[in-house]
């Protein structure tokens, strides 16, 4: 089942992302980081090509939102 759960904790994850776009609290960004990073390593496990590319991008965004926090 975890092909189940990684779409739904990278949704969990952009859900995060959105409240850390309102709030400016991130421990909702750093909370979205890790769980975007638990689905990627279950795509990177299930050779889920476009999936590991889509959550590397996302990953990529986050982090860089993250960089520019004090």
């Amino acid at each position: 089942m975890p092909l189940n759960w990684a779409p739904i904790t990278e949704n969990l994850a952009r859900v995060r992302n959105a409240l850390f776009d309102r709030t400016g609290d991130v421990a909702h960004l750093d909370a979205a980081l890790t769980d975007v990073r638990g689905a990627l390593e279950v795509y990177e496990a299930a050779g889920a090509g476009d999936d590991v590319d889509a959550s590397r991008s996302f990953i990529e965004q986050l982090e860089a939102k993250r960089a520019a926090q004090p």
